[in-house]
C-alpha cells in the first residue's frame, strides 16, 4: 500500500499493475491443494474473455461462484481485480505483452 501511495504522490496519474503471476500465487495460497486446479481454472476465465467489458465483469462472477467455499479467495479477487486488470487501459494490441509484470521483474532481477 505504501508503494501505491508513493506512486500516486510522485507520479501523478500513473497506474498500478499487480503482477498476474504473484496475484495467482497469493490467491492459490488461500486454497487447499486439492482445490487449487479448480480455483485456478475459474480465475483464469477472467483473462480469457473476448473484450474489456466482459473481462471487467468476470471477476465478480467468479468471486460469487467461489464465495461459499473459498471466501478469502473471493475477497482477494474482488480487492485485486482492478490492479490485475490495469493493463486494459492500454490499446488491446499491447495487452499480450503487458498483462504481467513478471518478465520485467526477471529482467530487473528482482526477488520473486
Amino acid at each position: 500500500m505504501g508503494l501505491k501511495r508513493a506512486l500516486s504522490e510522485v507520479l501523478a496519474r500513473v497506474s498500478w499493475q499487480r503482477c498476474r503471476v504473484h496475484f495467482m500465487r497469493g490467491l492459490l495460497s488461500r486454497v487447499p491443494k486439492h482445490a487449487q486446479a479448480e480455483v485456478m481454472a475459474w480465475v483464469r476465465t477472467t483473462f480469457a474473455q473476448p473484450d474489456q467489458e466482459m473481462t471487467r465483469r468476470q471477476p465478480e462472477l467468479v468471486a460469487a461462484h467461489l464465495e461459499e467455499r473459498f471466501p478469502k479467495v473471493a475477497e482477494l479477487l474482488r480487492e485485486a481485480a482492478g490492479d490485475v486488470l490495469a493493463y486494459m487501459a492500454f490499446p488491446p494490441g499491447h495487452w499480450r505483452r503487458i498483462h504481467s509484470t513478471n518478465p520485467l521483474e526477471r529482467l530487473l532481477r528482482e526477488a520473486v
